[in-house]
């Protein structure tokens, strides 16, 4: 992939949690710091959607680095108003909406990052490719790859168990969506500010979203994808590893090849603890726990491990796909709006 040519040496990257989010935001951007090239600084804004003053400043202490400056962003309380959680996300993921609208204005480019992430080689190495004159750049999604999988998907029959079998976007057929058209994750977006504001881009995906409320299964995400179309550039899938790879049985369930497959299990450049099974549950069983443990320990929660619940002991004995049933009545909704 061809490299745009840097004027300075900073890397910027935006965060967005609420308090629930504390000590992975301080992981996540933890771990940013750590990978970061020692010739680079680091610039990271952190959209605050109600972290406590103790969790804020534990969240500072966690970052401190001579190459990093921390800007903290609180929107105004009304911004969310329109929108609304689901038992799969916080109202909080619409923030990435507005990233265009809240980090200042001179930022050109940002790396936004979930802060369900954890960095294992340097986010200097995308934050200055070329986009090919698209808005952001992101992965193709593994649990949903294609706008319709069952069409998009010559192994589908053998993946029925592992992908999304729905159409992913609602207004598919209104706007004449190839099925075969990618279908990315936006756990991590490299994001050109200057078009999100030129082409009203943030207004665009807000308006969507409110358009259809309760028929997105992944919020905001859906709506980037169905507004974006194939205006994105396709990172590197080593830089989202979501939960499903580690998962599925095989790469002949994926749309990965055997040597991609292989090579993301083992050299991810950014994994993500995509969907309700996360590492800071009791009884995780993701092949990278240690390592997101060994992040934990250089911030300010260092030491802190989950303590076994009942119900996390129950969970915790289920897969990715098993933990997907409890969406299963959103998806009977959304078939019987379609039908």
């Amino acid at each position: 992939m061809k490299i745009a040519t840097s004027q300075n040496d900073e890397v910027a990257i935006v965060v967005a949690a609420d308090n629930g989010y504390a000590m992975p935001l301080a992981v996540a951007v933890r771990s940013v710091i750590d990978r970061l090239d020692e010739n680079k600084r680091l610039k990271a804004y952190i959209i605050d959607g109600g972290i406590s003053n103790e969790n804020r400043e534990r969240c500072l202490a966690s970052w401190e680095s001579s190459n990093s400056s921390i800007f903290w962003i609180k929107p105004e309380k009304d911004l969310l108003n329109q929108f609304v959680s689901s038992d799969h996300f916080t109202v909080a993921t619409y923030y990435r909406l507005f990233v265009s609208e809240l980090v200042p204005s001179s930022l050109s480019r940002v790396v936004y990052l979930d802060p369900d992430m954890l960095c294992m080689e340097s986010i200097s190495q995308i934050y200055n490719i070329d986009l090919h004159g698209n808005p952001i750049a992101a992965a193709q999604d593994v649990y949903c790859p294609f706008i319709d999988n069952r069409i998009a998907m010559g192994n589908y029959s053998d993946a029925m168990p592992y992908v999304y079998g729905l159409v992913a976007i609602p207004d598919a057929d209104e706007r004449k969506t190839p099925p075969t058209q990618p279908y990315f994750n936006a756990g991590l977006l490299v994001m050109d500010l200057d078009q999100f504001r030129k082409n009203k881009i943030a207004n665009t995906l807000r308006d969507y979203c409110i358009r259809f409320q309760g028929n997105l299964l992944w919020a905001d995400q859906c709506a980037a994808n169905a507004c974006l179309g194939d205006r994105w550039t396709q990172l590197d899938n080593k830089w989202n590893v979501t939960t499903p790879v580690f998962e599925v049985p095989s790469h002949s369930v994926t749309f990965y090849d055997q040597q991609t497959f292989d090579r993301i299990k083992t050299q991810p450049a950014c994994i993500h603890f995509a969907g309700p099974k996360k590492p800071w549950h009791f009884g995780s069983d993701h092949p990278f726990v240690k390592s997101y443990f060994d992040a934990v320990d250089r911030t300010d929660w260092h030491g802190w491990r989950p303590v076994p619940t009942e119900s996390r002991v129950q969970r915790s004995k289920l897969s990715f796909f098993d933990k997907l049933l409890k969406i299963l009545p959103f998806e009977r909704a959304l078939k019987q709006k379609a039908a």
